[in-house]
């Protein structure tokens, strides 16, 4: 579990360094006069799977976007070793993380939520099960988002959820919007126990492993 920590933390720095440097993939930033300046403040972290030190948000694609990147979010259960070279047998885990943060930007502009992407990956056994839930809230939405991915195995690999909001809905002119976004990850062994460990990880294990929430703007 040590080296597992150590690698996704050694994985976080590197993409959030990247998505803090890297350009707009479109094409280049426009002129201040007519960008948003879109910034994140008082960003917090809390819960299970999650704390202000593992978990990153930063906005990417010239503002079109944000980002939240996990390196300590993942669940385990069924024959899960012990740092002492024991195993014990968990039937069922959950683990839940919580995410807050204010959006601000210039006067005269406003944005809307226009879609979000989760990725994830997991490991289970044939019987095993798991499960990701997500929940987003936004200032000015009339109600939140959800979204809920089951997983069966055998399994080994990634998995995504898409969705999309219809329609957008465009906040106040010029006002900071708070955001809450709410995850949890179960996964379920059975109550037989076997010789394997079943997994649902959020990490940023590799660079594809992310959650990313797409972003419209507009002048009002």
């Amino acid at each position: 579990m040590g080296e597992l920590m150590k690698r996704t933390g050694t994985v976080l720095a590197t993409l959030a360094a990247g998505l803090a440097l890297a350009p707009p993939a479109a094409a280049a930033a426009p002129p201040a006069s007519d960008y948003p300046d879109a910034q994140l403040t008082d960003v917090q972290a809390t819960g299970t799977g999650c704390t202000r030190g593992n978990t990153v948000a930063v906005t990417s694609n010239g503002g079109r976007a944000l980002d939240v990147i996990y390196s300590a979010f993942h669940v385990e259960s069924g024959a899960v070793p012990a740092d002492d070279g024991t195993t014990t047998w968990i039937p069922r885990a959950s683990r839940h993380c919580r995410v807050s943060l204010t959006l601000t930007y210039l006067p005269g502009w406003t944005f809307a939520l226009t879609a979000y992407g989760l990725r994830g990956t997991a490991t289970l056994a044939a019987g095993s099960t798991g499960r990701r839930t997500a929940v987003h809230h936004v200032d000015g939405l009339p109600a939140p988002m959800a979204s809920t991915r089951d997983l069966a195995g055998p399994m080994d690999g990634a998995f995504a959820m898409y969705r999309e909001a219809a329609p957008p809905v465009y906040g106040e002119c010029g006002r900071p919007r708070r955001w809450e976004l709410s995850n949890t990850a179960t996964v379920d062994s059975g109550d037989t126990a076997k010789a394997t460990r079943d997994e649902v990880m959020l990490d940023s294990t590799s660079l594809g492993v992310y959650d990313k929430y797409h972003l419209a703007w507009r002048r009002c």
